[in-house]
């Protein structure tokens, strides 16, 4: 399942897609709810709701696009469960992410389980972003890693991360 996380796009696109989120006018609250510029926002239920904690470290981040950046992914993968939970309640329990600010002034989102991590490095150089999934294969007692620049699908690798995330908890 892994294995069809890719993301290949020419530089093009990853350029065009950064420009739409420098440009977009995300917007964020700094009450305990994470939410954007829409004024409706699905409450997702408390077992899934893995934003509930990222609003005011993400209205901090120092460099403005990359605060945009960290909004739109966080933005998708709360639609992506949005739209998972529509099609049959999720009964996982999913951790919180954490956003955290580098000294370069990166910004780390980590969404870690038991035996994963997911992670999105979002990069002042924009195009320069990418995630990581590591996973731990118990009957081995090995790691395995998957790394790729996040580039212009960024919907479709967020769905299937999104999808990785509740099929293995």
């Amino acid at each position: 399942m892994i294995n069809n996380i890719s993301m290949s796009g020419t530089s093009n696109q990853t350029s065009e897609t950064n420009e739409n989120i420098k440009t977009s006018k995300y917007q964020i609250s700094t009450s305990d709810s994470f939410s954007l510029n829409d004024s409706y926002r699905i409450k997702l239920p408390s077992n899934i709701d893995v934003l509930s904690s990222v609003s005011k470290i993400v209205a901090s981040l120092s460099n403005s696009d990359v605060r945009n950046y960290v909004i739109n992914v966080l933005d998708k993968i709360n639609k992506s469960l949005q739209n998972i939970n529509i099609q049959g309640d999720i009964s996982n329990y999913l951790s919180k992410i954490n956003v955290i600010e580098q000294t370069d002034l990166a910004a780390l989102i980590e969404w870690n389980f038991k035996n994963f991590r997911v992670g999105f490095s979002i990069e002042p150089d924009l195009d320069e972003s990418s995630f990581v999934i590591v996973s731990k294969d118990e009957n081995k007692g090995s790691f395995f890693t998957i790394t790729e620049k996040i580039g212009s699908e960024i919907n479709a690798v967020i769905d299937k991360i999104v999808e990785y995330v509740i099929n293995n908890t």
